[in-house]
């Protein structure tokens, strides 16, 4: 059976893809993808149309095991990919075979990663379009994110579907800054000369209560004229409403389809994708543009997904009876584990050559950065966001301080773009502190709490 079990859903996992147009009208969002470029080059990568129905998750990849051989392909945030616990590479074709299981270690950079499969998810269109649009529970798996246990089908894939790499060259950045291009307006006039210094000058950051239906920012206060309501109007991807608070949210995927506040300008459709991939904590600035140069850059971003298209490479083996990428990959990682310090491997005009660095650069730990029993281990948060101790206020805590817990029991929830992440203990341990607050805003990396 052409199908794939979720064992674990991820952060936000749905199933999107261009969304569904036409219907705004009668006032049903579009949703769909939030970065394009992702989601076209994955599907390009697997033999679909570039506009078929993937995956899109949050920060942190599914778990999915595969009941059927597949090919796919996963682009996006910056991540570890694995097959069956080894490293996988991303932005190329990954053969599955029956019995696989991906996973996923949380996104370095960026926020969203998309996994398209060969021939497509076979769900049903509701008004031409198979996306999740959950606050309206329609689409995608009974109009939710993936759930533990969901089974997905797969369409028959093509038999001459072939294995490509994208072209080094057109896989995006994802930094940590970003100044995105904008066309002001429509109600630009509504704001104070001092209003609009403060958007085209000041450095906005990303918060913690971005999700699909709008990017939230923080930064200078941008002021209006008499005040920030306006009769309703329609609203498009990346436009930035302006509220009372002078704070601006850029509105996404699920977005409604008219708004009552002010709007100072709209994101170009070409630079959405950098946009969508922006994670709390991040800093975004705006710079100017016509309307003119906007079309001109959107002819230009689907002129770069063409030029994907044509450039991609198959993904053959290094030379003939040699290796195959995912073989180098898993080579790399055994070598790093290893004791070796140079491995080199050399066939007619190619050569492979790993060199270990000294010190702490090598896959082996130095004794003193392991984990001590005595010491104990420090949990991390994951996530820029809001700590919470339990699942909701009236429960108790899921440990405290003397707690024993096992693999996969939770310690805490972060609330990070609108979604409450159940975080679960990687090894079994006991308690020994509690270094957060409840309620305590965390920044990526911070403590949290140490166990052994």
């Amino acid at each position: 059976m052409n199908s794939i079990t979720v064992q674990n859903p991820g952060l936000f996992t749905t199933v999107q893809d261009q969304g569904r147009f036409g219907f705004q009208e009668s006032g049903i969002s579009p949703a769909g993808v939030m970065d394009s470029y992702s989601h076209q080059t994955a599907n390009l990568l697997v033999g679909n149309h570039p506009k078929e129905a993937v995956l899109e998750a949050t920060l942190t990849g599914p778990t999915l095991c595969f009941h059927t051989d597949c090919l796919i392909a996963v682009t996006g945030a910056e991540a570890v990919v694995k097959i069956n616990g080894r490293p996988a590479p991303m932005w190329q074709s990954l053969g599955m075979k029956e019995g696989d299981v991906l996973s996923f270690e949380p996104a370095r950079r960026g926020c969203r990663v998309y996994i398209a499969f060969a021939g497509g998810l076979d769900i049903p269109a509701i008004l031409g379009s198979k996306s999740t649009h959950c606050k309206a529970r329609m689409g995608g798996i009974n109009g939710r994110p993936l759930q533990r246990g969901d089974k997905l089908t797969l369409n028959e894939a093509p038999e001459t579907a072939v294995p490509y790499k994208a072209n080094t060259e057109l896989i995006p950045d994802f930094p940590s800054k970003i100044v995105l291009r904008v066309v002001p307006g429509p109600q630009e006039d509504a704001f104070m000369p001092e209003g609009m210094k403060a958007f085209w000058n000041g450095e906005y950051v990303v918060t913690p209560l971005s999700d699909r239906m709008g990017c939230r920012l923080e930064g200078p206060a941008i002021t209006h004229r008499t005040g920030a309501d306006i009769v309703s109007d329609g609203i498009v991807m990346g436009a930035i409403q302006v509220p009372s608070s002078g704070q601006p949210i850029i509105l996404m995927a699920d977005r409604q389809t008219t708004g009552g506040y002010t709007k100072i300008a709209t994101v170009i459709t070409a630079d959405l994708p950098l946009l969508a991939q922006a994670r709390p904590g991040d800093a975004v600035g705006f710079c100017e543009i016509s309307v003119e140069e906007a079309q001109k850059e959107m002819l230009a971003y689907q002129e770069k997904i063409k030029h994907f298209e044509d450039t991609m490479q198959p993904v053959g083996r290094l030379a003939e009876g040699g290796l195959s990428i995912q073989d180098v990959i898993q080579l790399m990682q055994e070598f790093q584990n290893s004791q070796i310090g140079v491995f080199r491997l050399s066939k007619q005009d190619q050569e492979l050559y790993l060199e270990k660095n000294s010190g702490t650069e090598t896959g082996v730990k130095p004794k003193e950065e392991c984990c001590r029993e005595e010491e104990g281990c420090v949990v991390t948060s994951p996530l820029v966001g809001v700590f919470y101790a339990s699942s909701a206020p009236d429960q108790p805590p899921f440990v405290q301080v003397g707690t024993a817990v096992k693999k996969g029991d939770p310690l805490f929830v972060i609330e990070s773009m609108k979604i409450m992440n159940e975080i679960l203990s990687d090894r079994d341990g006991v308690i020994t502190e509690i270094l957060a607050q409840n309620e305590q805003t965390l920044e990526f990396g911070q403590p949290i709490l140490r166990m052994k």
